[in-house]
């Protein structure tokens, strides 16, 4: 349902928007539906999540979330237990609560919007701030072709299998 309906709905509203055919209200009041839905069907899914803890953000300037939303859900529907910071979260906090949580891994999620050196700067500055053992994963249509230290994902279903992977190395322990 992610990569068939709201991936692509996602991507004709930013085309559509891009062009001047819709308004920002448009846009903000489909995104803001979204969320909810993708919110109200990851809860239950954390309620039960008993994996490693994944912390999901945005950088600062990224201010679109909905890919991010849809990576959390399909972490938490792997089990993984998902901490959602939301959009334009500074890096030093990011860091500071991987390690103070313990966490297993950072997913940042990426627009198209904010590719380029500026975004890969704050990747890099980020993944120096990470403990060696955090994985640090990025995907969206900005993320970076390859960058040493980041798993890149280029697609959901990627994202899913990592998240049953982290589950699978949850159990071998």
């Amino acid at each position: 349902f992610l990569q068939t309906r709201i991936a692509p709905l996602l991507h004709a509203v930013g085309e559509e928007w891009a062009a001047a055919r819709l308004e920002i209200r448009h846009e903000r009041f489909l995104s803001e539906r979204v969320s909810d839905v993708l919110r109200s069907v990851r809860m239950p899914f954390e309620e039960k999540a008993s994996g490693p803890l994944v912390v999901c953000a945005t950088l600062p300037s990224e201010e679109h979330g909905l890919g991010l939303q849809m990576v959390a859900l399909l972490l938490a529907v792997a089990g993984c237990r998902v901490l959602f910071l939301g959009t334009e979260v500074p890096p030093t906090q990011i860091a500071s609560l991987a390690r103070d949580l313990n966490a297993r891994a950072v997913a940042v999620s990426v627009s198209i919007a904010n590719r380029g050196e500026p975004m890969a700067g704050q990747l890099t500055f980020l993944r120096g701030l990470l403990p060696r053992r955090v994985t640090f994963a990025v995907g969206g249509a900005g993320a970076p072709g390859t960058q040493p230290g980041l798993k890149i994902f280029q697609d959901l279903g990627e994202v899913a299998e990592w998240g049953r992977q982290l589950m699978g190395e949850t159990e071998k322990r």
